[in-house]
């Protein structure tokens, strides 16, 4: 209500999720503003599900689609989480993690602090075994408008929060910044189960109290040789997590995917990079720019 249109819903998200890691404590170094939200999506419509995504990018097997395409499953954004095509196996999970990660422009090192990083904080929000309720195409065409993702149990708020279906936290102080994901990604033999929202997850085996859960994505961090070198690093060496996942995030959120900077963009810590303007059009400089029926050039975003 403050800003209105001067604040984009680009800077929003990666706003909120900048602050709820800084609380938490994460050291993030910088925090910049000024991304100009895509008036209207056609730039991500080769992602898929979509006509033209068949015809220029098809992908003959969901499940082991190739580059350009983000993820290797279409209809997702990312890995998923269960493992390949909701089979909870680490190994081939650790495959499509490091595809996912590459094209986004992340090393190695990156991927297992965003990773982490990601995970060091908060909860997943699943409890609910009759899922999240109406999608928004869903809930927007009924008369009366009804409100999207809203739960099918209780009060869908609080416990009965759900999101992508799975449940429980990754460490037992959730809301502080620390190392403990990968310490006890080390220390526990890890077993799958159905989680209460009916997914694949993982839980400490012979540890009935306690609560902390992994997902296949995590658990293939320790299928992966190099992946693993970078979690036992992790594990005993917080300011190596710190250092890294600082310029991981920046990444993430800031050099690539950003989309157009506004000509005021500006960082917390000073001045946007100018080196990132000339990065605004695409996430990566290998990225497709397939050309417009009016022969105008659109970034594929990945």
């Amino acid at each position: 209500r403050r800003y209105r249109d001067a604040l984009s819903w680009g800077d929003l998200f990666v706003l909120a999720g900048t602050t709820a890691l800084r609380v938490s404590g994460a050291p993030i170094s910088q925090m910049c503003f000024g991304r100009i939200d895509d008036a209207d999506g056609m730039k991500s419509q080769a992602l898929g599900p979509t006509a033209l995504q068949m015809e220029k990018y098809p992908c003959k097997v969901n499940g082991e689609c190739k580059p350009p395409l983000g993820a290797t499953t279409i209809g997702l954004i990312y890995v998923n989480p269960e493992g390949p095509m909701a089979n909870p196996d680490p190994e081939g999970s650790a495959k499509d993690v490091r595809q996912t990660f590459e094209i986004m422009g992340h090393s190695d090192r990156h991927t297992v602090a965003l990773i982490g990083g990601g995970h060091a904080i908060g909860k997943a929000h699943g409890a609910c075994p009759d899922g999240a309720g109406l999608s928004p195409f869903e809930a927007y065409n009924k008369t009366p408008r009804a409100t999207p993702w809203a739960g099918n149990c209780g009060t869908g708020k609080g416990a009965d929060t759900v999101t992508a279906g799975f449940e429980g936290a990754w460490t037992k102080e959730p809301l502080k910044w620390d190392n403990e994901y990968f310490q006890a990604l080390l220390e526990y033999e890890w077993e799958k189960h159905k989680g209460p929202g009916g997914h694949w997850q993982w839980r400490i085996k012979d540890a009935e109290n306690d609560n902390r859960m992994r997902l296949t994505s995590d658990i293939a961090l320790l299928h992966d040789e190099k992946y693993l070198e970078f979690v036992q690093k992790y594990a005993e060496d917080m300011d190596a997590f710190n250092a890294d996942f600082d310029k991981a995030w920046f990444d993430l959120t800031t050099t690539y995917g950003s989309g157009m900077w506004s000509a005021s963009a500006k960082c917390d810590s000073g001045r946007l990079p100018e080196l990132l303007r000339s990065k605004s059009d695409l996430m990566l400089n290998s990225d497709v720019v397939p050309a417009r029926q009016d022969n105008t050039q659109t970034a594929l975003i990945l």
